[in-house]
């Protein structure tokens, strides 16, 4: 995997891209919400999120919350239609509860791009860590927010399942 975001890249089972073009209904909403709260910024801070203003799209939103610079990451929020489909809620769980040990460390480093860029992250692919049974086809759009310091503390992604 790139240390830094030169090329698209594959990692597990997803294919992952960095751009601004998305045009899944639910993360082409996150992506004109979070555009609209940036204005001429990198990014908007996270002060600024309001759950109404996405209610229609939050039962498949998982938001992480960015521990010590993307040493971890923990979910802040699991959407509802996250635990119906997976059988479990997220919420509270960091990578190495949900995800195969051998799959971590690649997951960790796809997840701290978006701390590097401000460009938005899309994953298409099959989630992978369910059981084999359960494995879907899937495309997401993730996005950072800001504390009032400008480090990226917090990610949101949207899933078009």
């Amino acid at each position: 995997m790139p240390e830094n975001i030169t090329e698209d890249f594959n990692i597990v089972a997803s294919t992952i891209t960095f751009t601004e073009d998305y045009d899944e209904p639910n993360g082409a909403h996150l992506l004109a919400y979070w555009r609209e709260l940036k204005g001429d910024r990198d990014r908007p801070l996270w002060s600024q999120f309001d759950f109404l203003d996405v209610m229609y799209i939050a039962p498949l939103l998982i938001i992480k919350d960015v521990i010590d610079g993307g040493v971890e990451f923990r979910n802040r929020y699991w959407g509802t239609e996250h635990v119906e489909m997976d059988h479990f809620d997220g919420t509270g769980k960091v990578f190495a509860d949900f995800y195969k040990p051998e799959d971590v460390p690649d997951i960790l480093k796809l997840y701290r791009q978006p701390l590097t860029t401000t460009v938005p992250m899309v994953m298409r692919g099959t989630l992978h860590y369910q059981e084999a049974s359960s494995w879907r086809e899937y495309s997401s759009l993730c996005v950072g927010f800001t504390d009032e310091n400008g480090t990226v503390d917090k990610l949101v992604t949207a899933y078009d399942l």
